[in-house]
């Protein structure tokens, strides 16, 4: 069956361009109800070749080099470049290459999976579950019935964003099989996998990563490489992602990333089929969107609004690397959006920790729009501060071991001539973010970031923790206490909530409670019932001061407020922490429970009546505790997850006071006070 009969016209508005929002939902409903009649009819419907030629002009192999080279950005995609056969970086794309010629494949930061016969596009195949690939894609369970099965799994995978590691390797080497193992993935998946089908069509974001996936590993591929039946196969199928997508927007009235990935998928389609019509609406139309969407979700301070650390850079991978391919074509953007592109940078090299690595806060998904390289850790943003140092000359160069080799995949051959060479410094200035709720503090190889602000995603808090006031401490380059990360979304409701429960972090729980409540069944929501509020904020050339509070608890106490504050010394080299409760009336509290939570890299030396002794190596730390209140000292074993799906024990310290007694009135009642220093 026809594709464009179902859909009708391809040439849609955006939801929120010209058409009235309710209008435009009631036209999707009537397309998609025609779409599942034909899908479960047993008769899916393509796009067929003339339909294709008549969309978009020429599927051959002359149209396909002429569309995919508007995507080689420098010498690096054309094969002109000499990569060093000793470089670590190259050994690694090698080293990865080989597994995927094997069908063995890293999804997820797991260990390597292969398959042994055909590739299970359709599977968690880690735990041996697989979604209905005949079904329809809006009737596909993300949450299966099988406890622990993982749709990130199939859509990870379906990605494709090892197609870059493939084709890399190739240029590296300059070995053909590399290609054809890329080629031959792709065919099989389009095969298998017809459009609107199966669970691969589920999250039109993953449609969106997956196009511009194959439009970049066809942009490093050599004339010769492509043959007509590949030439027309995958022009056909990316056409069908772009239609697919302008009819399956991810648009609300809470939206995020997935809108900004649909909307840079839809640009990059636009962009790759750039002669004809079609492909100028979807610019036009896309782009638009794409500016109104990073005023809407970036503040003007730079910091993404979904309130966590690695959603910031997923959404700065989306707007900077669409908006490095627009240029390219002759697709501008305004100053504004400029201004707005520099904030998240900015926002990025502030956060990152003395080692250059950024802490874990908020939700963690590994997600990624393009990988350049094979196996980065999910905290290492230096591809990222070494592309701003090149787009932003506010921006530092990381220098120590060269310029990062993804961010060179990102450059014209100007910018390759014209690298830095020196090194520069991670910034050593604090710095606050109001509208996000960071603070953070640094002076050299000290650091600390404070939280106290509000859910994310203008109140829904869909990757928001309950650390409200939570610190992530670094002295002498040392992390002493950590974020625990995420391990997981739908496998798991209590391993999910785990991590983002208020005892997983670094701040003050009162009668065991959350500060925001957890709902049955609302894995990504939380009530916007908790509000952070800076108090002070002062930086001076002695110290840096911060005071904050937040009213998660005024549900048990009426009134109830934790106050934090928090002060650096730099002479010294000296953190204080103070907590203290604040209500309305007298008011007695069963428990009171102070967590720190340890980064994996150190341990406990020992534990004494008011102090902790920290070890890292032969240096020793020190974790003061002065109370007026009596109070008991536990170690007990806590999950840290480095990335999604990985997890390792850890230890938290909790200081727990019972029965305690709170005069009210707006008084301060003072729990404890704490100094981190070096011994």
């Amino acid at each position: 069956m026809s594709l464009v009969k179902i859909l009708g016209t391809c040439h849609d508005p955006m939801p929120s361009v010209r058409l009235p929002r309710i209008l435009w939902r009631i036209r999707q409903k009537w397309k998609l109800r025609r779409w599942r009649r034909a899908v479960e009819g047993g008769n899916p419907p393509r796009l067929s070749i003339a339909e294709t030629r008549g969309l978009v002009g020429n599927a051959d192999v002359s149209s396909f080099n002429t569309r995919r080279k508007r995507f080689q950005l420098s010498e690096l995609y054309r094969g002109n470049h000499s990569f060093p056969q000793g470089d670590s970086s190259v050994q690694a794309l090698l080293k990865e290459s080989e597994y995927i010629l094997a069908n063995a494949f890293r999804i997820l930061r797991q260990n390597h999976h292969q398959f042994e016969g055909e590739i299970e596009w359709h599977s968690d195949f880690h735990e041996r579950f697989k979604w209905d690939e005949k079904a329809f894609c809006k009737s596909v369970r993300a949450l299966p019935k099988k406890p622990g099965a993982d749709i990130k799994v199939p859509w990870e995978l379906s990605r494709f964003q090892f197609l870059t590691t493939l084709a890399q390797a190739s240029l590296a080497v300059g070995d053909e099989k590399y290609l054809s193992k890329g080629k031959e993935l792709i065919l099989d998946w389009i095969a298998r996998n017809p459009v609107g089908v199966g669970v691969n069509w589920a999250c039109t974001m993953d449609v969106a990563i997956r196009a511009v996936n194959w439009i970049l590993f066809s942009a490093m591929l050599p004339d010769e490489s492509a043959d007509d039946a590949f030439a027309e196969a995958i022009q056909q199928a990316l056409l069908e992602h772009g239609v697919f997508i302008v009819n399956n927007l991810e648009y609300g009235s809470i939206r995020g990333n997935h809108y900004v990935s649909d909307l840079a998928g839809l640009i990059f389609a636009g962009v790759f089929f750039g002669d004809s019509g079609l492909g100028q609406y979807w610019i036009s139309q896309a782009v638009e969107e794409f500016e109104k969407e990073i005023l809407l979700q970036v503040y003007p301070d730079g910091a993404d609004f979904e309130d966590s650390v690695t959603y910031h850079r997923l959404v700065l991978e989306l707007y900077v690397y669409t908006y490095i391919f627009c240029e390219k074509n002759s697709v501008s953007f305004s100053q504004e959006f400029r201004d707005r592109l520099k904030g998240l940078f900015q926002f990025l090299s502030d956060v990152e920790k003395p080692d250059g690595r950024a802490p874990l806060r908020g939700d963690n998904d590994s997600g990624r729009f393009i990988q350049f390289h094979p196996d980065r850790a999910d905290d290492d943003f230096a591809y990222l501060r070494d592309l701003g140092s090149v787009l932003f000359d506010t921006m530092s160069f990381s220098g120590a071991e060269g310029f990062d080799s993804e961010a060179k995949w990102l450059l014209n051959d100007a910018q390759l001539q014209g690298l830095p060479s020196a090194e520069s410094t991670v910034p050593s200035e604090s710095a606050s973010y109001g509208d996000a709720g960071v603070y953070l503090m640094r002076d050299n190889r000290d650091y600390a970031m404070i939280s106290c602000g509000k859910n994310g995603i203008r109140g829904w808090g869909c990757h928001t923790h309950n650390d409200r006031l939570a610190a992530i401490i670094v002295l002498d380059g040392v992390e002493l206490f950590t974020d625990p990360g995420q391990f997981t979304y739908t496998t798991s409701e209590e391993m999910r909530n785990y991590f983002r429960s208020t005892h997983s972090h670094n701040t003050l729980a009162v009668n065991g409670a959350e500060q925001i409540e957890f709902q049955p069944g609302q894995l990504f929501r939380l009530e916007d019932v908790a509000w952070g509020e800076c108090l002070r904020w002062n930086v001076s050339s002695q110290d840096v001061q911060f005071e904050g509070r937040h009213n998660g608890y005024h549900r048990l106490v009426p009134g109830l407020y934790h106050h934090r504050a928090v002060s650096y010394h730099r002479g010294e080299r000296r953190f204080d922490v103070e907590d203290w409760l604040v209500c309305e009336g007298d008011s007695q509290l069963e428990t009171v429970v102070i967590s720190f939570i340890l980064s994996s890299e150190v341990s406990i030396k020992g534990i004494g009546d008011r102090e902790v002794i920290i070890l890292h190596g032969d240096q020793e730390f020190v974790l003061g505790i002065e109370s007026q209140l009596p109070f008991e000292l536990k170690q007990e074993a806590q999950w840290y997850s480095p990335a999604y799906g990985v997890k390792v024990e850890t230890i938290a310290l909790r200081i727990v006071w019972g029965n305690v007694q709170l005069v009210g009135g707006g008084q301060a009642n003072n729990i404890a006070a704490f100094t981190i220093n070096k011994r």
